[in-house]
């Protein structure tokens, strides 16, 4: 930001956001969860145990941290 604002501009612009960043406004979480389907193929299902590691691994903690941020919103 040295490079792009003066030390007046740099000065303002912080008295103005510390405030907001001290108190907590304007902070916002997002969660996103990307799902992609093929078309089954009973010949090359993956294994039970793949798709169950699959699961705890990525899905649940996405689930996890969504739910979170939402109760968040809501207090």
């Amino acid at each position: 930001m040295d490079r792009i604002l003066t030390p007046d501009e740099l000065a303002r612009y912080e008295a103005y956001v510390r405030p907001q960043v001290e108190g907590g406004q304007g902070v916002v979480r997002e969660a996103v969860a990307y799902l992609a389907a093929m078309k089954p193929n009973h010949e090359a299902a993956p294994p039970p145990a793949l798709v169950e590691a699959v699961y705890a691994a990525i899905l649940v903690p996405l689930l996890v941290e969504l739910a979170n941020s939402l109760k968040d919103r809501r207090s």
